[in-house]
């Protein structure tokens, strides 16, 4: 079973999410520009998935597709050049730190799925 209001809520804080490292100093590049397209990825899945979900039931294909982002966020949370360009001292807008708001995100699309 998806709980299609915490998927929604999930969405709305990768967004928040995505605006914090999208008003970070130009340019974006390396590290942070993959994070930056993953999490739109995502993101748009989800949204996709959640508006989905408002007239019908959630199907196996569903929660394999949230699963695949969960592998997908934590892949953002492992990477190398991705956390060389956020380390834990660069201050996003609503989050601690980069490795925090991931490891949230992760945890709340878990959560989604049950």
């Amino acid at each position: 079973m998806i709980d299609r209001e915490k998927l929604i809520s999930v969405t709305a804080d990768m967004h928040r999410l995505i605006n914090a490292l999208e008003s970070l100093p130009k340019p974006i590049v390396g590290g942070r520009a993959a994070a930056l397209g993953t999490l739109a990825a995502i993101h748009k899945r989800f949204d996709v998935l959640a508006s989905a979900l408002e007239g019908r039931e959630a199907k196996a294909a569903d929660r394999s597709d949230i699963a695949n982002a969960i592998s997908s966020l934590k892949w953002l949370s492992e990477d190398k050049l991705i956390l060389a360009a956020l380390p834990d001292d660069v201050t996003l807008e609503d989050f601690d730190n980069y490795s925090s708001a991931i490891g949230d995100l992760i945890n709340a699309a878990k959560n989604s799925i049950g």
